[in-house]
């Protein structure tokens, strides 16, 4: 056999022993705009990776609500408290509400089936009337392929709801 080829195989073996292996982080937040001048409501569903995601954990405000910390656990891993965001607009067709709350993937145990997943849900009333209610995404069942909201603009003077959807397996990647 030859030396060198050894010699290769033995280096090449031993630096991928040393290589660290990472698994990518998806953050998912979601972002409120009350836009007096604008006569609307924007609501995103933004997610993103690694660092720009955790960058956007870092700095995030009031608006930016990362739906992880919407809830509670006890020491079994079981989502024991979900908490909820009223957010208030006045805009020139009346006061509305946003309420924004978590969707995790399973509440009994966050490290079972779909436990790791987290999404979140909007509802919007205008003068305490509900005018949209859902989520931003499928559980972890639904197909990659499943169209979501990623975003929803909602116009002051008419109530009228604009919604923009996007594949729910390209989520952190549109």
């Amino acid at each position: 056999m030859n030396c060198k080829f050894v010699m290769y195989e033995a280096m090449f073996f031993l630096l991928f022993l040393s290589t660290p292996v990472h698994a990518d982080w998806l953050y998912k937040f979601v972002v409120y705009d009350c836009d007096k001048g604008k006569d609307l409501i924007n609501i995103k569903y933004v997610a993103k990776y690694n660092e720009e995601g955790k960058k956007i954990d870092d700095n995030k405000d009031e608006n930016t609500i990362n739906p992880w910390e919407l809830v509670d656990g006890d020491e079994d891993m079981k989502i024991v408290e979900k908490k909820e965001i009223v957010k208030k607009c006045q805009l020139s067709g009346g006061n509305y509400d946003v309420t924004i709350g978590p969707s995790p993937g399973n509440e009994g145990n966050v490290l079972g089936r779909c436990g790791a997943s987290m999404s979140a849900w909007v509802s919007i009333k205008k003068e305490d009337k509900e005018i949209y209610k859902g989520s931003f995404e499928g559980d972890c069942h639904y197909s990659d392929n499943e169209m979501m909201p990623r975003e929803i603009t909602v116009i002051g003077k008419t109530a009228e709801i604009l919604i923009k959807k996007g594949i729910q397996g390209k989520l952190g990647w549109d």
